[in-house]
């Protein structure tokens, strides 16, 4: 009776480590002023990737310029997104880092949109 009784407890600690070993850590968020740095990041890319859109569409001329500078809108956006994402980690957003996150991804969406239409429109005039 004296065995199992010093047994048992030495099998429930090794229990308790392999459980605490088989579970990975959870990576920490990153600092908000690190998230709003990504932020605001982001959304200077997405003013610069209207603007290109914008002086692409104006500048180049051919009868594909305009579809080139439709994929260069959308490869752009999305990389973008995911440059974003994966810096911002599983951080929380606050209010005014939504509003900046909308912004940017709304640029984004505004310019690839005015890329398809200038598009559609140049190639058929």
């Amino acid at each position: 009776m004296g065995r199992s009784r010093r047994r048992r407890p030495q099998a429930d600690r090794s229990a308790a480590r392999a459980s605490s070993r088989a579970a990975p850590p959870v990576p920490a968020a990153p600092p908000m002023r690190e998230v709003r740095r990504v932020l605001a990041a982001h959304l200077v890319g997405a003013a610069l990737v209207a603007a290109i859109v914008l002086g692409g569409t104006i500048l180049l001329g051919g009868a594909l310029a305009p579809w080139v500078v439709l994929a260069f809108a959308v490869g752009a956006g999305v990389a973008l997104h995911a440059w974003a994402a994966g810096r911002r980690g599983g951080a929380v957003l606050t209010d005014e880092d939504r509003v900046l996150q909308t912004m940017a991804e709304g640029l984004v969406v505004l310019a690839a949109l005015f890329a398809l239409v200038a598009a559609i429109l140049l190639s058929v005039t």
